[in-house]
């Protein structure tokens, strides 16, 4: 129990030298989040494209909304995008517990 508890506060101490470094858990986590703004910014720009193709096309989903409405900020569309990934996933699997 104490090699946990010792665990626990020296790898509390030590992440904002991994952040600094760019080490370990850090490391991986940073290349993570590089991972999903990447695919939130591919989607951007593949949504941004087909509305630019088919401009008579009504689309009903958020994000044609979202950007036919005239917001122009790439990295606020982008964090909009993760928002509903991340909604989705956590009200989804919640929901999941309910029933299994």
């Amino acid at each position: 129990m104490t090699r946990v508890i010792y665990y626990h506060h020296s790898q509390r101490q030590l992440w904002k030298v991994k952040r600094f470094f760019n080490i370990g858990s850090e490391k991986h986590r940073w290349a993570s989040v590089a991972r999903v703004r990447a695919f939130a910014k591919q989607v951007v720009k593949e949504k941004k494209r087909e509305l630019n193709e088919k401009s008579s096309l009504k689309s009903v989903d958020l994000l044609s909304r979202f950007l036919s409405s005239g917001i122009s900020d790439e990295d606020f569309v982008t964090d909009i995008v993760i928002s509903f990934i991340l909604a989705g996933r956590d009200t989804t699997s919640a929901a999941l517990t309910w029933f299994f």
